[in-house]
């Protein structure tokens, strides 16, 4: 049996339609205003009397009848506006004196039962109308078909923000703007209630980056203004509110700026620290909130932040999205709507705090593309220097390897890449593929598919490049770890071009003989012959190889991860402890270490494996998300996840390339530990640890890169510290002498791995960290 209190909410909840429809006529004749000031249970003659006596004052307002007066208050009552005192009694209530005392609120209560109110009646005749198609369009929600039906058919073409301009309705909303609802606190106070720390934001920001803020629709700039009162640091230059609003011509504290992002231009500011908006997302479709994310994104820097001040996606606001959806064809979004649009707009979420009630936070930053072309960057400048300054190094083997090359080819892919998803999210990637017409879907299925071939080689080429890397380290260090890494080489080079060629093959005639199958591709996006004459592999079969292709790229990525973790320490603790290893636990010989070097390990070891390892465990979710993509009917929206990760695989290894050039660079920046003498300098600190510090050595290897260049033999001889130091003097006083003879036999070379060499220059008697 029904609940008869579930059966009283249900009555109350949908009546409350025609009751919300009086809220304008009782903002218009102030009656709220006037219960707050009566403040007991009157009459509805006594709210008349109140009424009159303000117009006989001079305040030149119309006075309702009575009945519509004692209606409109009985309506109040029933949505809890005010309280029912009586036969036609009624008192001023919490809520009336909130909106009493926020004027912004009741302008807001005008917006949602006027405007959006509209906008839900025809909501259901405008489905049936067009056989139920969704989402809404921006200029094509239940608002347009309403004026579309009364009639009004060049405001019906318009944006519900010019039609509510027409009708005289803007002013309104922008006071509505000003303080919504309710004003409980200021930005800033709002931004630490939900943990973001603007301040070190503007702290931490670099000296030469100027601590611009763009709010974009930023209205009359009350956010901004309180912001400038929290940081006295922030001038009004700094301060800059993006508006396309005729209302607004000047607010005085801040900047203001013309910008219509609606339009085809890009964002003018670049390289601002922070951009906002507020409240601005949710009223835009998602194609067209992607398409002002990506204006903002191209705009960024590194550095830039931008703060998304939107509700929480909760039972609380789910009116709000409904009042969205038809007005505007926008709505509220989830974490992982944000982080998805984040993704297709080249950004990363960085932080987000989704309160129950009240606006969230959510913080997006420039996403791996440009951070991995900037460590390519460093990496090339930084050997182009080193060989500039190494006049002496005849072969450029020594600077240069075939990792470069590798490197640099994985990451032109790689852009390429994401210029083929770029073009695929411009018709409609990210969305169901029900919501797309069939030219967008035709669209964006093609460069979709056209980019796949690309990623997996991007992938290919900088995994290659990472094992010729680490087989100049390690190579003469056991076979076994040579032939390994070869042996890795080879295998993951064969998956990723069977797989290439198995996605750019896969349709073919029907039924098979011998064919040109590449002339077929394109009906992976285009429907095949009625006939039956072209067949593509079955989903069934991408997925199964796919999974192979991400099971030997997981073992791999995991493999040299523990390698390059392992020789790291091995080379350090025989380095360093020239006790046996049976003799001691490792740990406590790791204990051993002086504290310089064994941070200076534990630096290498999370830059170089810890990149290796994030791009195995990409490699495990992206293979594990294949199966969605298996289900074809909604592959344009399931694919985002799976470009994400795609994206993670790639950046982690480029990244883990750049790790071993920082400690080189700031070597060769800064003095020889504090000593006058630089990089030629081959003096050394008193207090260091022979061995330990990184220090300029004879090196005579003719091939490998300048970091990492080559390792001692397994069975390097063993030395006590007393050796060490008599060793080290006479290696010290070779080089000087050879150095004097023959300036050609040997050069200095600073590496973050050391070698000290024999004294014919060309066998490694010992390695040094």
């Amino acid at each position: 049996m029904s609940s008869p209190a579930a059966v009283a909410a249900l009555a109350s909840t949908v009546t409350s339609a025609a009751a919300l429809g009086f809220v304008p006529v009782a903002v218009r004749f102030q009656l709220f205003d006037t219960l707050a000031d009566l403040d007991k249970a009157v009459s509805g003659q006594d709210v008349l009397t109140a009424l009159q006596n303000r117009s006989d004052n001079g305040t030149r307002q119309e006075v309702p009848c009575l009945l519509l007066i004692q209606d409109t208050l009985y309506a109040m009552s029933g949505l809890g506006f005010v309280d029912l005192a009586g036969e036609d009694l009624y008192r001023a209530n919490a809520i009336t004196k909130h909106l009493a005392a926020t004027p912004s609120a009741q302008h807001g209560a005008v917006h949602f039962t006027t405007e959006a109110l509209l906008a839900g009646v025809f909501l259901m005749r405008k489905l049936q109308a067009e056989v139920f198609q969704y989402p809404f369009k921006e200029r094509e929600t239940p608002f347009q078909f309403a004026y579309k039906s009364m009639g009004k058919e060049e405001l019906a073409k318009e944006h519900t923000y010019s039609i509510m301009a027409a009708e005289g309705r803007m002013d309104s909303f922008n006071h509505f703007m000003v303080g919504k609802f309710m004003k409980t606190n200021t930005a800033s106070d709002r931004l630490q209630a939900l943990g973001y720390d603007l301040k070190s934001v503007l702290k931490d920001a670099h000296p030469s980056t100027p601590l611009t803020m763009v709010d974009i629709g930023g209205g009359r700039g009350e956010m901004l203004l309180d912001l400038k009162a929290a940081f006295p640091q922030l001038q009004t230059s700094d301060l800059i509110v993006q508006e396309f609003n005729h209302d607004i011509t000047d607010i005085p504290g801040v900047t203001l700026a013309t910008w219509n992002y609606k339009d085809e231009s890009p964002q003018p500011i670049k390289g601002a620290l922070v951009y906002h908006l507020a409240h601005i997302l949710h009223n835009l479709p998602d194609l067209e909130a992607l398409r002002l994310l990506k204006k903002i994104s191209e705009a960024m820097a590194p550095h830039s932040r931008l703060l998304v001040h939107e509700f929480a996606k909760n039972v609380n606001y789910a009116k709000m999205h409904a009042a969205m959806i038809a007005l505007y064809g926008g709505r509220e979004r989830s974490s992982t709507e944000w982080h998805q649009m984040a993704d297709l707009a080249g950004l990363r979420v960085t932080f987000e705090a989704y309160p129950p009630f009240g606006e969230g936070l959510i913080e997006m930053r420039k996403a791996l593309t440009g951070v991995a072309g900037l460590a390519l960057a460093f990496r090339y400048t930084t050997k182009t220097w080193i060989r500039w300054i190494l006049p002496r190094v005849s072969s450029p083997e020594r600077v240069w390897g075939l990792e470069d090359i590798l490197y640099g080819a994985a990451y032109g892919f790689d852009i390429a890449h994401m210029v083929f998803i770029q073009r695929s999210f411009e018709n409609g990637l990210g969305r169901h593929m029900w919501f797309l017409s069939d030219a967008e879907r035709n669209l964006a299925l093609k460069n979709e598919f056209i980019s796949q071939p690309l990623a997996v080689t991007a992938s290919m080429l900088s995994r290659s490049g990472m094992m010729c890397f680490l087989y100049t380290c390690f190579s003469s260090v056991d076979k076994q770890i040579r032939l390994s890494i070869i042996l890795c080489m080879a295998i993951q080079v064969v998956v990723n071009s069977v797989t290439v060629v198995q996605i750019i093959v896969q349709c073919g005639p029907n039924p098979y003989h011998a064919v040109n199958r590449v002339s077929y591709f394109h009906y992976m996006w285009d429907n095949p012959p009625a006939d039956g004459s072209v067949v593509c592999q079955s989903p069934a079969v991408q997925t199964t190889i796919g999974f192979v292709q991400g099971g030997f790229n997981t073992t791999i990525d995991f493999f040299l991860t523990a390698l390059s973790a392992v020789q790291l320490w091995r080379y350090t603790i025989r380095a360093t402890d020239s006790t046996p290893a049976q003799h001691k636990p490792l740990f406590g010989r790791i204990r051993r270490m002086p504290r310089p070097a064994l941070f200076r390990r534990i630096w290498q070891t999370v830059s170089l494996s810890g990149p290796l390892l994030l791009s195995g465990i990409a490699s495990i979710v992206k293979t594990y998300l294949l199966k969605t993509l298996g289900e074809r009917n909604d592959i344009t929206h399931n694919t985002v996840p799976f470009i994400l990760w795609v994206k993670i695989e790639n950046y982690s290894i480029l990244l883990a390339s750049f790790a071993p050039m920082i400690r080189l660079f700031v070597s060769m920046v800064s003095a020889d530990k504090g000593q006058i003498g630089g990089y030629w300098s081959n003096s050394r600190s008193k207090n260091s640890h022979p061995g330990l510090e990184l220090d300029s050595q004879p090196h005579t290897q003719k091939k490998g890169a300048v970091v990492m260049s080559v390792s001692a033999a397994e069975e390097a001889v063993q030395h006590t510290d007393e050796e060490w130091k008599r060793a080290s003097s006479r290696a010290h006083h070779r080089h000087r002498s050879s150095d004097l003879q023959d300036g050609s036999n040997g050069v200095t070379v600073r590496t973050e791995i050391v070698v000290r060499v024999s004294s014919d220059k060309a066998s490694t008697e010992r390695l040094v960290i």
